[in-house]
Formats: C-alpha cells, structure tokens, sequence
C-alpha cells in the first residue's frame, strides 16, 4: 500500500490556477523555492497575455472578476484578505505555509485557450525555482 512506503520527499509547493486568481502555496521550510509573490504575478500576467494574444495587456480588453476581498479560509469567520488596488497580490503565513494570491486580468476578447494552463504552470514553476 501506499502508506507502507517510505516517505523521501514532502509536497513542498502547490500551484492553483482558476480564472479569477492564481494561487501559490509554498512550504516555508523547503529551500528550493523563493517567495511565491513573483510566481503568482508572472503566472497571472502570462494568463491574461497568452488569452488575449499580445504581450501588451489593453484595460480595454480585461476585466477583473474576484472580489475586493477573499476568505483566508473556508471556516466561518476566518480573516478576510482585502485586493488592494495598488498591491494587489497578498501574501500570508497559513501554518508552514507561505500562500500568495494574485487576481487574473480576465480577457474579454479571447484569441486562445488552448494551452494557456501549460505556459503559465511552466512560468510561475521557473520564477519560483532558486
């Protein structure tokens, strides 16, 4: 079984990507990867560039669609992060976690999907990397 087996290596990182935010949990004690905060802007970024088609993002184009604020946790009453329009990516300690959100620019004019989850899994993966 699964469980009988030796454990050599931990979860360390997990990378969430939806269309309304991209979400980066990091093992704060795992010394291969940085901080998430670069990760989850140039995984969101690279979302909205490759949906839209053009390395410059238009405001015309884009809407944002999360909330001004999220839950930090699915108990009732947990702390609520605001998006702050001048910082919009947030970044807390959660336990032996470091978790970084950032809200996706979500395209209006779409020019592909196709492959979208594959470039930006691969960006954040090498922005996080030491």
């Amino acid at each position: 079984m699964l469980e009988d087996l030796p454990r050599i290596n931990e979860l360390s990182r997990i990378h969430i990507h939806t269309l309304a935010y991209q979400a980066v949990f990091t093992k704060t004690s795992a010394k291969f990867w940085k901080s998430g905060i670069t990760t989850a802007v140039k995984s969101s970024l690279t979302a909205t560039r490759y949906v839209c088609g053009d390395e410059s993002i238009d405001s015309s184009k884009i809407r944002m669609i999360l909330d001004e604020s999220f839950s930090s946790s699915a108990i009732p009453g947990s702390k609520r992060i605001p998006i702050i329009d001048t910082t919009p990516v947030s970044c807390w300690q959660d336990g032996p976690f470091e978790i970084c959100l950032a809200p996706v620019l979500v395209c209006t004019q779409v020019k592909q999907t196709g492959g979208g989850g594959d470039n930006l899994t691969g960006v954040g993966l090498i922005y996080h990397l030491k």
